[in-house]
């Protein structure tokens, strides 16, 4: 009899860690920065929000939200589901100026004193200054210019002279394709460079 109390007594023991351990809450710690600077993206509270969500990333559900104190951090603490994933956003309606809004989540895990820093997208500008010679431009062919989310299309030789914004803070690639047919082209040698933040980058390119 003595036996069984004593094995009914450990198995409760177990019991009670275990159902401890799921109850520790997690916690993260970090600053909201602009990508490629490294600096504060503002000088003002910037809301950030914990995010709960399915563990196929869908149903999003903030659970916590706070504004950055004076030296740009913020702190969550929770109690993490299982079958949940967590991330981090700033909202749309704090997102500073100069900055793009984008709704990927930073991903955080279950653990305590986690340090995870947010950052976030500045505007940038990229001059195409593109030079099409005539022998190389032959009838029914066409030049593709892709470089990171801009692409442009070239069927006519001379110089063409293009501006966009887009990311900065990035590498981009430059990615160049001759076009032949409906399903034939070449993919002619790429090219990486990096996109500065809140600046102009001129890039000249030859076909």
């Amino acid at each position: 009899m003595k036996l069984k109390n004593l094995h009914f007594l450990l198995l409760l023991g177990v019991l009670l860690i275990t159902s401890c351990s799921k109850d520790e809450p997690s916690s993260v710690v970090g600053e909201v920065f602009t990508k490629g600077t490294y600096d504060h993206a503002s000088a003002s509270p910037i809301e950030v929000q914990l995010v709960e969500t399915d563990n196929n990333g869908a149903n999003e559900s903030v659970i916590r939200s706070q504004f950055t104190d004076s030296y740009g951090r913020y702190y969550f603490e929770w109690n993490p589901e299982d079958g949940k994933k967590y991330g981090l956003k700033v909202p749309q309606t704090s997102m500073p100026p100069m900055h793009y809004y984008t709704s990927k989540l930073t991903p955080v895990y279950d653990g305590e004193n986690q340090r995870v820093n947010v950052e976030l997208y500045p505007y940038s500008w990229l001059v195409l200054d593109v030079t099409v010679r005539p022998w190389s431009l032959r009838q029914s062919e066409y030049f593709f210019l892709k470089i990171g989310t801009v692409t442009i299309r070239i069927g006519e030789a001379g110089t063409y002279v293009n501006d966009f914004q887009t990311y900065g803070g990035v590498n981009v690639t430059s990615e160049k394709y001759t076009w032949f047919g409906e399903y034939t082209y070449d993919v002619l040698p790429q090219e990486v460079f990096y996109q500065p933040p809140f600046d102009t980058l001129y890039h000249k390119v030859v076909f």
